[in-house]
Parts: C-alpha cells; structure tokens; sequence
C-alpha cells in the first residue's frame, strides 16, 4: 500500500486492535491521509497478513501452486521490520520446477 508512494513524507501509525486485527494510520502534516485495517494473526512473532494461496490441477497431469505471505514486525529497537515472501511451483507429468523469493525492510522509529 505505502511502499508504492514515491517521495514518502509523514508518518505510520501502528496499532493491534486485536491479536487479529492490525489498524494502520498515514498522517502527514499533522492530517490523517489514510487509515487501513489487515485482518491476520501472530506467527513466530510477526503479525501475518494478506496471506494469498492459489492452486489449479488435474489430478497426475498437473499442478500450479502460488503462495503469498506478507508480515510485519518490530525490532528491539522499536522499528518496524517488513517483509513479503512469494512462494511458486509447477509440475507437469514428471516435469517439476519452482522458487521461492522474498523482500523486506527496516523503517527507523520516530523519536516523536
């Protein structure tokens, strides 16, 4: 959502409603832009949300599998720790091929 911005300016608002619900908020100069809510759960310590998982098959012939996990975090620090994991795999018959990739990254906390 924010990341596509370009020239980001202002600040993000964190905060858990729940164990299940994440409420984020974009404030710049002082003026909330935009509040958005993710539905998701804890998992090894980082808030899972957007989970994504597609598949298609016909049974001994073929099987397309796709996998998105998007999960957000803090450090010791206080900074927020982003990071989204994309998981794809394919098989025809005998023939088999997939990967895996990943992105993340470290936003400093406001000393406000």
């Amino acid at each position: 959502m924010w990341d596509e911005i370009p020239d980001f300016t202002g600040q993000i608002k964190i905060e858990f409603m729940s164990n299940k619900l994440l409420l984020c908020t974009y404030i710049n100069s002082d003026s909330v832009i935009e509040t958005k809510k993710f539905k998701g759960k804890i998992k090894n310590g980082y808030f899972c949300f957007n989970r994504k998982i597609k598949y298609f098959g016909l049974p001994l012939l073929y099987l397309s599998y796709k996998q998105r996990d998007r999960y957000i975090g803090f450090d010791s620090n206080g900074n927020i720790i982003s990071r989204c994991f994309r998981y794809d795999f394919g098989n025809i018959f005998i023939l088999s091929g997939g990967g895996k990739s990943g992105f993340g990254g470290l936003y400093k906390k406001n000393s406000h």
